[in-house]
């Protein structure tokens, strides 16, 4: 009763009167209350994702059903410039869940693969889109070669874990999870080819698009990916020879031609040969 009275309160005094505060009192007393560590969040289709208020994901969930501004609203409006009928979106580090619940609700015939190795955040994206059949989910990590490595998972911060801990210099505890490059996944379950893709897997970006060399040369498919844990040279050397390079803007998910890490912190490569639609996208661009 304690768990269900303080999210209440976290509705009402973050929900509906926009204060600060009532995240912080669900975060301090979490560890005491196993109730809002296995809390059944009710979301808006009426199936229900188990949250953990110890960690930041609960959340990003709940204020999703409070309607906040979505945390990659930028890069959600650009991906779905992009989208057509029937298209085949990779989400790559997919954390917990989100980008592809909202694409799933936004493109409905769509067809969504999301990839998180993290078992906890997996388990959550897993629940929370499970009323969608275009979304299947898939507990391993996308690189540039195959088998196990360890993952640094941050206390209370399961949202930003990383195969990358010397570059992000992040600490927590370690977990073993599976590698897979993206051409080896689809020689191993089939298509669909992916015409989009994004990738957010901090730090790792680079592994994961040098895993894709054979569907680039054969779809070259529009690739999102968060830039933050990349030099720059690093990101030079990752743009394919038949792709130009972007930058989301992270004020209204609009691109502009180069990279441009003052805009925001998702680029996007586009095959050169891509035609772009007449729209507000193009004219920016």
């Amino acid at each position: 009763m304690i768990a269900k009275f303080l999210v209440i309160f976290y509705r009402f005094w973050h929900g509906r009167l926009g204060l600060k505060g009532a995240g912080f009192l669900l975060r301090i007393t979490a560890p005491f209350l196993k109730g809002l560590q296995s809390f059944q969040l009710k979301l808006d289709e009426g199936h229900f994702v188990t949250i953990d208020w110890r960690d930041v994901s609960a959340s990003y969930w709940l204020n999703s059903v409070l309607q906040d501004k979505f945390e990659e609203q930028a890069l959600l409006i650009a991906i779905t410039q992009f989208s057509f009928e029937n298209c085949s979106i990779w989400d790559c580090g997919a954390n917990c869940g989100l980008l592809s619940y909202n694409l799933a609700k936004m493109l409905p015939n769509s067809h969504i693969a999301f990839f998180e190795p993290n078992p906890k955040m997996f388990s959550i994206a897993k629940d929370g889109n499970a009323v969608f059949e275009n979304v299947t989910g898939y507990q391993i990590a996308l690189s540039d070669s195959l088998g196990s490595v360890n993952m640094i998972v941050p206390y209370g911060g399961s949202t930003t874990a990383t195969l990358e801990a010397n570059k992000t210099k992040r600490t927590g505890y370690s977990i073993s999870v599976e590698c897979q490059t993206g051409d080896n996944f689809i020689e191993k379950h089939g298509g669909p080819f992916p015409d989009i893709i994004k990738i957010d897997t901090e730090g790792h970006e680079a592994s994961v698009i040098r895993g894709l060399k054979r569907i680039i040369t054969r779809k070259k498919p529009i690739i999102f990916f968060e830039h933050i844990s990349l030099t720059d040279p690093e990101i030079m050397d990752i743009i394919p020879d038949e792709y130009d390079i972007y930058s989301v803007l992270n004020a209204n998910g609009s691109l502009e031609r180069g990279f441009k890490r003052n805009l925001g912190h998702n680029s996007a490569l586009i095959p050169k040969d891509f035609k772009l639609s007449k729209t507000s996208l193009t004219e920016i661009i």
